[in-house]
């Protein structure tokens, strides 16, 4: 009996020395296996006195709000004041999500949104193996993150599922996913490599935007559309395959992929939208055989790009789509593309031959400005109208022919084509428009049509090459200062439909030596119209007989100190039309 006695007061000794010891191997836990055995109790595996001690933690069977919530807050520490290590790995291969409201809405085998949204030291997890989505938003912001195991099972990965998550490098998607979400994988700075499989038939916008280290990406599924700014700022991409049922490249799709250095587009791509392959600095070169449309600055600045065969097919081309591709030498366009757009090649610094279709009916403001090294161009037949700017700095154009169907032609137009010679305008305009040919410094001979009534201000300003020139016959005006700065000019004529002549029109004009007006009534001038000219007292003018009292009762006109009469026999002898 004393030997019993003795026997229980050791035992509970020993007992009371165990209970003492708990809290202390609570606060050793690393790592925890646990078998739930109902949903919602999962807080009697896991107590409050070892939950924020767990740094590795396995869980399987079911699952509900409650219990989510509880991995939650141990993977989180936010509800605790204690030092602990960071949570970092979870296994929930063997769990089974089930449906329920408990602490959140759940459904059976699928993850709720954000479940792991903010775990900043999670660094690998299984999900598990028979859940159908990765929902969205569910590792946004796990900055830790460098692996993670999805199950055949996923279909669907949903928008921002993996965003921000800046240390993952590599990720497997599971073979049955058909869908995933817009901004999925976001900002993964780390990933290198993916792979989508031949199941998906969306990938969503931005799906990999700012990924900057990804090198390759081949998509194999049976995708149509690649969506708005799906590889955006992918500085890293230089390999790239895409599947035969691709129709359509959204805007910004690769925009700033700066290694990206040749693409080649299955026959059914038929549209490629505004800024897909902008700043892409390293695309020597693209085959797209099948275009149809190209967004405006669809290639701006694509500084490497080489040349461009722009195929039959294409029909409509967005403003800017070439605009700054410096490196581009020749461009050939074939087909039934109907505009050239403002800006389309603008700033193609290194662009020497162009070849337009007879499609083409417009050229539209500054489509060809600052191509200095454009040396020849034949402007098609079908053209009707040449905006504003079109050919400006054009330094090395040297001859242009504007076809008989142009009806417009845009202010600044030819504006410093430094090494133009001649130009001819066969259209039936009824304007030059201001500054037309202004700075063009080697112009020496110009061709107008008879249909011009008007020509603009500055219209042939610094043409310093230019010795003569004969005023197209249904000029009624011609702009201040429209040839002022033509050093070299000689002779003059003038014609009878002639009503004003604006300031400074022929000033700085010292060669200037013979003027034949044919208007019976003294057109309209001011004092500064011929300054410089006059000065020197050089210029012989003739007027109509009989008119010379008109002129010489005009102010401005009565500064010509050589003035004679010239019967109208002989004007129209010595008309140089």
């Amino acid at each position: 009996m004393g030997k019993t006695m003795v026997q229980s007061k050791l035992f509970r000794a020993f007992l009371f020395a165990l209970l003492a010891l708990m809290p202390f191997t609570a606060m050793a836990q690393q790592s925890l296996s646990v078998t739930n055995d109902s949903a919602g109790h999962l807080t009697k595996f896991i107590p409050d006195s070892i939950k924020y001690q767990v740094t590795q933690l396995q869980v399987a069977g079911p699952l509900n709000g409650n219990d989510i919530k509880l991995i939650q807050e141990m993977i989180l520490r936010a509800k605790t004041k204690e030092k602990a290590e960071p949570f970092r790995q979870l296994d929930l291969s063997e769990a089974v999500i089930v449906e329920g409201k408990e602490g959140m809405k759940t459904r059976d085998n699928e993850m709720p949104d954000k479940m792991f949204s903010g775990c900043k030291t999670l660094e690998q997890v299984v999900l598990p193996n028979n859940i159908i989505n990765v929902s969205p938003h569910a590792f946004d912001g796990c900055a830790s993150l460098v692996s993670v195991s999805i199950p055949e099972s996923v279909t669907d990965m949903g928008g921002y599922a993996f965003a921000n998550c800046k240390e993952l490098a590599d990720i497997a998607l599971p073979g049955n996913l058909m869908k995933i979400g817009d901004y999925a994988f976001s900002k993964c700075e780390k990933l290198q490599a993916i792979n989508i499989p031949e199941s998906v038939k969306q990938l969503g916008g931005h799906a990999f935007e700012d990924c900057k280290n990804l090198v390759t990406a081949n998509i194999n599924g049976e995708i149509s559309k690649l969506e708005n700014s799906v590889f955006k700022n992918c500085g890293n991409l230089a390999s790239v395959s895409l599947p035969e049922c691709l129709s359509a490249i959204d805007n910004n799709a690769f925009q700033k992929c700066e290694s990206l250095n040749a693409l080649s587009l299955p026959d059914g791509v038929k549209t490629i939208g505004s800024s897909a392959f902008e700043q892409c600095k390293n695309l020597k070169g693209i085959n797209m055989p099948g275009i149809k449309k190209i967004g405006s600055h669809a290639f701006d600045e694509c500084v490497s790009l080489q040349s461009i065969d722009l195929p039959s097919s294409l029909e409509d081309m967005g403003s800017s789509a070439f605009e700054d591709c410096k490196g581009l030498t020749s461009v050939d366009i074939s087909g039934n593309l109907k505009d050239i757009p403002s800006n389309a090649f603008e700033n193609c610094t290194n662009l020497q031959a162009v070849t337009l279709p007879n499609s083409v009916n417009s050229i539209g403001n500054d489509a060809f400005k600052d191509c200095q090294s454009l040396t020849y161009i034949t402007l098609p037949s079908s053209l009707k109208k040449l905006g504003n700017e079109a050919f400006k700095n054009c330094y090395t154009l040297q001859n242009i022919v504007v076809p008989n169907g142009v009806t417009s032609i845009g202010s600044h137009a030819f504006e410093n084509c430094r090494g133009l010679v001649t130009a001819e305008i066969i259209g039936f305009i009824k304007k030059i428009d201001n500054d037309v040919f202004s700075g063009c410094g080697s112009l020496r001979e110009v061709r107008l049509p008879n249909t011009i009534e008007s020509i603009g201000d500055d219209a042939f300003e610094g043409c310093a090459s230019l010795t003569s020139f004969t005023t197209p016959l249904a000029v009624k005006s011609i702009g201040g200062s429209a040839f002022k700065g033509c050093a070299s000019l000689t002779y003059l004529e003038l014609p009878n439909s002639l009503k004003k002549i604006g300031g400074s029109a022929f000033a700085k004009c010292p060669m200037l030596r013979e003027i034949r007006c044919h208007a019976a009534m003294a057109p309209k001038i001011d004092k500064s119209t011929f300054k410089d000219a006059v000065k020197q007292g050089l210029v012989k003018l003739s007027v109509p007989k009989g008119c010379m009292s008109i002129y010489k009762a005009d102010k401005a006109w009565a500064q010509f100190t050589h003035m004679s009469e010239i019967s109208l026999i002989e004007l129209q002898n010595s008309m140089r039309y």
